[in-house]
C-alpha cells in the first residue's frame, strides 16, 4: 500500500510546535523594537526588547524541559533495564 501526504493545517500543529514558533516571533519582534525604538526614540526600548527577550527564553526552557523528559522516559527506561540485568 502507498501512504499518501497529508496537507499540513493547523490542527497538525502541536503545542510544542507553537511554541517554539511563538518563541522566534517574541524574540524577533523584541529585537523589532528595540531597533526601532533606538531609531525613532520610541520609551523603554531596553525593557520591552529584555521582557520579549525574557518570554521567549522562558519559553525555551519549558520546551527544553519536555523534550528532556520525553527523551529520558523513552531512552530511560531500557536504560534501566539494563542496569537492573547488570546488578544479577
Amino acid at each position: 500500500m502507498r501512504k499518501t501526504k497529508r496537507k499540513a493545517s493547523r490542527n497538525n500543529i502541536s503545542l510544542k510546535q507553537w511554541s517554539s514558533m511563538t518563541s522566534t516571533v517574541i524574540a524577533s519582534l523584541g529585537a523589532l523594537y528595540l531597533a526601532i525604538a533606538n531609531i525613532w526614540n520610541l520609551p523603554y526600548g531596553t525593557q520591552v526588547s529584555n521582557t520579549a527577550f525574557e518570554l521567549a527564553a522562558f519559553i525555551s526552557a519549558v520546551l527544553g524541559a519536555f523534550t528532556f523528559h520525553s527523551v529520558i522516559g523513552s531512552v530511560g527506561s531500557d536504560i534501566l533495564k539494563d542496569i537492573g540485568k547488570e546488578d544479577k
